[in-house]
């Protein structure tokens, strides 16, 4: 009777080996294959790196010459929207600023240092 204790034990045993091989066998299988296969995941071509190739295309050096001779075919009246343009996107970003600094002050002396 202790005989058949003991094959149950062995073969408990035996069980729990083969479904660790087959684990370890199944990692196997799943383990990454590091062989390139061409995708690109993130693209390293970065401006003011030395590798830099510009494709072509509208970021290409070629048309920024382009972009230079449209911008100085504006007439007065264009210039000065132009300009008007970009000063007030300026002061638009400096506004914001202003008022969180200003929001920041309000806090620390009503809240903060009461």
């Amino acid at each position: 009777m202790s005989s058949g204790v003991d094959n149950k034990t062995v073969t408990r045993a035996d069980k729990k080996a083969e479904r660790l091989a087959r684990k370890q066998a199944q990692k196997q299988a799943k383990r990454f294959d590091p062989e390139d296969d061409g995708r690109v995941i993130a693209n390293m071509n970065v401006d003011g790196m030395p590798w830099h190739n510009p494709l072509p295309g509208p970021d290409a050096p070629e048309d920024a010459e382009g972009n230079r001779e449209k911008l100085s075919k504006l007439d007065k009246k264009q210039t000065f929207f132009l300009v008007m343009g970009v000063v007030g996107a300026a002061l638009a970003v400096a506004a914001v600023f202003i008022l969180i600094y200003f929001l920041f002050i309000l806090f620390c002396r009503f809240v903060w240092f009461k």
